[in-house]
């Protein structure tokens, strides 16, 4: 049984422009798989310009009230998702189900209306939603700190969200401290593409519960303690390790170098099979140039045709003219006899 994950971060209003776009994948993912089905839109606005458009419009009106500094923060990006074995214990619906029981926790919790962007993503290792809301609260106001609160309201955040949404799904609660070190995705993406070797991270125990305690004799509880301390421990020099094989500048790890590769071989195949439509695209506007030039062709001549019948009406005109003028002389020297 593993954990529920909810992580919450600040945003800038640069820093909410990109993840728009990387939370609807209108930017490259480094560590997403090609081909994998598109981001699972749930609620928000379907593009990163029409997100932003609404957020600038909130700082607006903050502005004019004069409730708005350049340092604010006013987004506040929440990742919902669990441990990487319950991606296969949970089944898509299951997973479905969890992130949407996490999106009405957090509509209901800080307003559906806020809701920049709520996408579900499985183009990477473990299936995850991505919710960005704007940090409205007293009246209008934007700020991500004053919306998040001190560690202890995010302490009480997250029994509230293992209580109400991911304990029906047989998901623990996060451990409240531990040694453990947060490496930034972005820098650990980063770090791996500057050459450093894939980390190994070990599973981390839990805490054994109330119960398993009282069943536990101390040697078994020390032991618990120690593989908690060992995998935490591990874990952080792998981290540590990444980092500064990064900094020295090795050589790119093998398994590392198949996955660029396969991403590069699929980006060749991309874009030879969009040579091949422009290419069929230049046939066509070919094809139809040639039509419309045999268009204007056979209406050049339509009006050749039709300036010589107007010619040939004008004559035939005159023509009726000249005999009427006739008939009348010939009809006035009648009477005139």
């Amino acid at each position: 049984m593993g954990y529920a994950i909810l992580r919450m971060e600040p945003r800038t209003i640069q820093g909410t422009a990109a993840m728009l776009r990387h939370a609807l994948r209108e930017a490259p993912v480094p560590n997403a798989e090609p081909g994998a089905e598109p981001p699972q839109v749930l609620a928000g606005h379907g593009t990163a310009q029409a997100g932003m458009a609404v957020l600038r419009g909130m700082i607006e009106d903050c502005k004019a009230a004069k409730r708005w500094q350049k340092s604010i923060k006013p987004v506040v990006d929440v990742l919902v998702t669990f441990s990487r074995d319950d991606g296969q214990r949970l089944d898509k619906h299951q997973q479905d189900k969890y992130f949407k029981d996490a999106l009405d926790f957090l509509n209901a919790r800080y307003g559906a209306e806020n809701v920049l962007c709520a996408a579900i993503h499985r183009d990477e290792t473990t299936s995850h939603l991505q919710v960005l809301i704007a940090a409205r609260h007293e009246g209008g106001r934007l700020s991500s700190s004053k919306l998040m609160g001190n560690r202890t309201a995010l302490s009480a955040l997250q029994d509230e969200f293992h209580e109400s949404v991911a304990k029906p799904y047989g998901l623990l609660r996060g451990e409240k401290r531990t040694n453990a070190k947060h490496v930034p995705v972005r820098a650990l993406y980063g770090a791996m593409n500057a050459g450093a070797e894939p980390p190994s991270f070990r599973e981390v125990p839990p805490e054994p519960t109330m119960g398993e305690r009282l069943r536990m004799n101390r040697q078994q509880k020390d032991e618990r303690a120690k593989a908690r301390q060992e995998a935490i421990e591990h874990n952080n020099r792998e981290r540590a390790r990444v980092l500064e094989q990064a900094k020295a500048g090795r050589q790119m790890h093998p398994s590392l170098i198949a996955h660029q590769a396969s991403r590069y071989r699929e980006a060749t195949r991309q874009a030879d099979l969009a040579e091949k439509k422009a290419q069929k695209a230049i046939q066509e506007a070919a094809g139809a140039r040639k039509e419309a030039e045999a268009m204007d062709k056979y209406l050049a001549n339509a009006d050749e045709l039709l300036r010589a019948k107007n010619e040939e009406l004008n004559r035939i005109d005159r023509d009726i003219d000249r005999l009427r003028a006739m008939r009348e002389r010939e009809r006035s020297q009648g009477y005139e006899r």
